[in-house]
């Protein structure tokens, strides 16, 4: 086992965690079969895979892990669809929607502050750029 202990990346709190039956099917399935899927990281935490990364730990089977190598952005893009295909109710998949808009317009105030030097709370979106950050979470 990675001697190392991932935490799971604020982006993960996108999306919600799996029931306690998905988690049982998916834990069977990793001690069967192994890790299919590597464990993507991002800035040292867990980004898409923190329920395979638990069940790696919990049947001590060896995770795999790669980094993601884009932006703030299409960081939250990979946590958004990855739940694309998930069984989610209407009421999940907004919620996914909500959270998103929420991190898009985050990460537009820190990209603001970094081209003009001011901190990244001191910023609001402005009306066009909360607007994008709606949009973009709606396509994804």
């Amino acid at each position: 086992m990675s001697a190392t202990v991932y935490q799971p990346h604020e982006y993960t709190r996108i999306v919600p965690n799996m029931t306690d039956a998905e988690f049982t099917a998916l834990r069977a399935d990793i001690a069967q079969h192994g890790l299919l899927d590597d464990i993507v990281l991002y800035e040292g935490q867990i980004l898409d895979g923190r329920n395979r990364y638990r069940a790696c730990v919990e049947t001590n089977t060896f995770p795999r892990f790669v980094e993601h190598q884009g932006d703030t952005r299409s960081a939250i893009n990979l946590v958004v669809s990855r739940t694309k295909h998930r069984s989610l109710s209407p009421s999940q998949r907004n919620a996914i929607g909500a959270n998103a808009v929420e991190k898009y317009e985050a990460a537009a105030k820190e990209r603001q502050a970094m081209a003009g030097g001011a901190t990244p709370g001191a910023l609001r979106p402005r009306g066009d750029e909360a607007g994008r950050a709606t949009e973009h979470a709606a396509e994804q």
